[in-house]
């Protein structure tokens, strides 16, 4: 009895402590954000782009491009932007639906890289990057990304999932699993993931 009070003492002040240190992290984030039209128009164009990600709509990918591009109008080096305009362009990289001289290694990996230079955190950075190295026939450098985001944030399932789609590519199947299986633990709903 004595045992699980402490317990449930201790399991207290974790959690009070853990929620304050998101609290303070958000605070924290949302500060260093130059304009709150900027986190606005950006958490916005995300929150179209992660729909694409599950049903890839043409007219989505419009609006979240529309987005980015108001944010980054504003604050040239908004990391997440920018990775989100990356993130969209890839949608269309791999839908076919970015209309003829699409320079995608620009438009993709430069943002990417951009991001990742401004903001080293960013992992959805990485993601973009990573899916379109290997898609795009690279998928060793792919594998390279995604271990490098890995080492950022380790239990991410999408990261875990561009792993596995590497190394799929790569013709290692049994290391593929092994990254698959986590990630569909971690986001078991995600079809992203799967």
């Amino acid at each position: 009895s004595g045992l699980f009070k402490l317990e449930d003492k201790v399991v207290a002040q974790l959690a009070n402590s853990l929620g304050y240190q998101l609290i303070k992290a958000e605070a924290e984030k949302a500060a260093l954000a130059k304009s709150p039209d900027v986190l606005d128009l950006t958490m916005r164009g995300w929150a179209l782009a992660w729909r694409t990600r599950q049903m890839p709509l043409q007219k989505d990918c419009k609006a979240a491009l529309e987005l980015f591009d108001r944010a980054l109008a504003i604050d040239p080096n908004e990391a997440s932007a920018l990775a989100g305009e990356a993130a969209i362009r890839f949608v269309q990289y791999s839908f076919g639906w970015g209309g003829d001289g699409v320079d995608y290694d620009a438009e993709i990996l430069v943002k990417a890289d951009r991001a990742i230079a401004i903001a080293p955190e960013n992992t959805q950075a990485y993601l973009v990057k990573s899916e379109y190295l290997s898609a795009s026939g690279r998928a060793r450098n792919g594998l390279e990304v995604a271990n490098a985001g890995l080492v950022i944030s380790p239990n991410d399932a999408h990261l875990l999932a561009a792993r596995g789609f590497a190394e799929i590519a790569l013709g290692q199947f049994e290391q593929a699993k092994k990254d698959f299986e986590p990630a569909l633990l971690l986001s078991p709903r995600d079809l992203a993931v799967a």
